[in-house]
């Protein structure tokens, strides 16, 4: 399937939902390793409560959690994919899916699920946002998947 028919099914704009990219069971030691790749592969804004703050250090953010708002904006090519500090065992990220717009930014949103599989060592999936969800009915309802030893897109 071609990149431009691929990201039309996947990132369909006015459908309205998110699209959340799960990473589960993670560890201290996974997110590590996810700061560090992120760092050195992306441009980062840290905002707590919408204000954009130096990057703190992980044991930081936990402290902040609960008090603050907190928002990391992974900066792709026109827009940002959102991540959230709701729940330590487990990575989120949002995407909107009307700022994907091109092959090129469908292509920039695998790269970093290709990345994050990679780094972890961890499938990734991503699903339309679902509050209510557990993780298993999350991962049933994914639109696609990254698993770490083929580094392959799964619809």
């Amino acid at each position: 399937m071609g990149d431009e028919h691929r990201y039309r099914e996947v990132f369909v704009p006015d459908c309205g939902a998110l699209l959340d990219i799960f990473v589960f069971d993670v560890t201290d030691h996974h997110w590590q390793s996810l700061f560090s790749f992120l760092s050195t592969n992306y441009e980062l804004k840290y905002l707590e409560d919408g204000v954009e703050q130096p990057l703190p250090e992980l044991t930081e953010i936990w402290q902040r959690a609960d008090k603050k708002a907190l928002t990391l904006q992974i900066i792709l090519p026109g827009f940002t994919a959102n991540m959230f500090f709701f729940c330590k065992d487990e990575i989120e990220l949002d995407v909107l899916p009307e700022d994907v717009t091109s092959a090129e930014k469908a292509d920039a949103v695998f790269k970093l699920m290709k990345g994050l599989a990679r780094t972890l060592g961890k499938e990734v999936f991503m699903v339309q946002e679902n509050g209510s969800a557990s993780d298993e009915e999350l991962r049933k309802m994914a639109i696609c998947s990254c698993e770490p030893s083929s580094l392959e897109i799964r619809m």
